[in-house]
């Protein structure tokens, strides 16, 4: 029996209950249990099949499937651009030369209601007439790319990826082959770890090993094909969309 089968049977619910508290159908509940039994659901909807149990997905109860792969067109970063000065000249623009349009980028690719010249004031450490939240939330993704490049500068960043079951992604074996950099970040994404955590990761070790930051569009008119392109990864296990935008990115053509 699944674990939502049990959980299931513990309350005294029916397929039928569990299915009104998801918000779906009978049928739609009898498939996640059969999914879960023959191995083949998912880990976000493992995840949402336990919300109403108030239980969180976890190693011994996700799937043991191993890690789920994906699928793209290597030959689209042979246009990536790498730093012809070396690692430490990357970094040192990753963190001067790239901070604000990257903070501006990641601010408009989860959602804020601040201005693109707003978003910038808040990366240029200047206060802006803003509500409150959304100026914490803007300082907070400022806050962490600063943390994170300056970890990477000292060489302490350890790259890592998590997906929601706990799983831990390592870095790739050939840590300075940007396809296997991209792939990586593409894995992590296909398996429910953030995407934008992920692909930030996977920027710091482009730059760590002197290949540019691909700095995320400055125009809020792209968040839709960010959302569609990181869906594919996601959902269809294929990356190609993704794949070149984050090349587009890092030759300055989405801004």
């Amino acid at each position: 029996m699944s674990i939502i089968a049990e959980e299931r049977a513990a309350r005294g619910w029916t397929q039928t209950e569990l299915a009104k508290r998801l918000g779906v159908s009978t049928s739609a509940v009898s498939q996640l249990e059969k999914a879960e039994n023959n191995g083949t659901i998912t880990i976000n909807s493992l995840a949402r099949a336990l919300h109403p149990f108030g239980l969180v997905p976890t190693l011994q109860a996700a799937p043991d499937k191993g890690l789920r792969p994906v699928m793209w067109d290597e030959s689209i970063v042979s246009d990536l651009i790498p730093d012809p000065v070396g690692p430490r000249k990357t970094i040192m623009d990753a963190r001067f030369g790239n901070r604000i349009p990257t903070i501006v980028g990641e601010c408009l690719a989860v959602g804020t209601s601040l201005t693109v010249d707003q978003l910038w004031l808040v990366a240029d450490h200047v206060s802006v007439e803003a509500t409150l939240e959304e100026y914490d939330r803007a300082r907070t993704v400022a806050i962490s790319y600063d943390k994170l490049l300056r970890l990477v500068d000292q060489n302490t960043w350890v790259p890592v990826l998590i997906c929601p079951d706990g799983r831990r992604i390592p870095p790739p074996d050939q840590p300075g082959d940007p396809a296997a950099i991209l792939n990586w970040a593409f894995v992590g994404i296909a398996n429910g770890a953030g995407w934008l955590e992920s692909l930030r990761a996977a920027s710091a070790l482009l730059v760590q090993h002197g290949w540019h930051w691909p700095v995320l569009p400055t125009r809020a008119s792209f968040r839709t094909e960010w959302e569609t392109a990181v869906g594919a990864a996601r959902l269809a296990g294929r990356a190609d969309q993704l794949a070149q935008l984050v090349v587009a990115a890092s030759r300055g053509e989405l801004r």
